[in-house]
């Protein structure tokens, strides 16, 4: 046996002990339970894992919609990072002229799909009214996060890259 294929296998225990013991993933800034206390863990279990639930809780979450048929289509060619992407550089995400502190809570719903937590929201408010990010330095973290990912691996989704 290799050490590559040794520490593949390593990994893979790994990855398997948290989703076991129900061990929480963090978005930078804390813990990722909701504010009814699941966590990601337990919304794995609960939710039906399939790209086009993902695509319908992902326009859900930003316009509290499901796609249309034509959008479903769409979507199922694109990965989640770009998926997103396109839904919040959209007419209608644009119409929805969010302040710093919607778009934040839009983000966690739309592709966490979950309520906001206040230390994250608190956190990703302070990086955007400061300066110090912009709204696309923001998108692109959130979808670089390992619960973006869990819940990506779980739809059966790519995760991709923005």
């Amino acid at each position: 046996m290799n050490k590559k294929h040794l520490t593949g296998i390593v990994k893979f225990l790994a990855i398997a002990v948290i989703l076991l013991c129900g061990l929480t993933a963090t978005v930078n800034a804390g813990p990722v339970p909701s504010k009814n206390g699941e966590n990601i863990i337990e919304i794995a279990k609960r939710d039906s894992g399939s790209h086009l639930a993902f695509i319908h809780k992902m326009y859900n979450g930003f316009f509290n919609k499901p796609p249309t048929k034509n959008e479903e289509k769409d979507a199922l060619k694109m990965d989640g990072a770009n998926l997103a992407r396109k839904l919040v550089k959209s007419r209608d995400f644009y119409i929805l002229q969010t302040s710093n502190e919607d778009y934040i809570k839009l983000l966690y719903k739309g592709m966490l799909f979950r309520e906001y937590d206040n230390g994250g929201y608190n956190f990703w408010k302070n990086q955007l009214n400061s300066g110090l990010k912009k709204r696309d330095d923001i998108l692109r973290d959130f979808a670089y996060s390992e619960e973006f990912r869990l819940l990506c691996l779980k739809y059966g989704v790519t995760r991709g890259s923005i």
